[in-house]
């Protein structure tokens, strides 16, 4: 059940469905804009590792 609602909130809110994914593939951003979105993916991609050590020490990676 967990699941199928994830999947449909997936369906209409993934990122490939964003206007930014689009004009990011069509070539249509300036090179700040690309520049910004790099180092955005970045930190997000650097934070997962921090998150799953988190996860698997039962652990809150937020504050309380």
């Amino acid at each position: 059940m967990l699941e199928a609602a994830l999947r449909a909130v997936g369906a209409v809110c993934y990122h490939d469905l964003h206007p930014f994914n689009d004009m990011l593939h069509d070539g249509k951003l300036n090179k700040g804009q690309v520049q910004a979105w790099a180092l955005n993916r970045y930190v997000y991609q650097a934070a997962i590792p921090r998150k799953a050590v988190d996860l698997v020490a039962d652990r809150s990676p937020l504050p309380s």
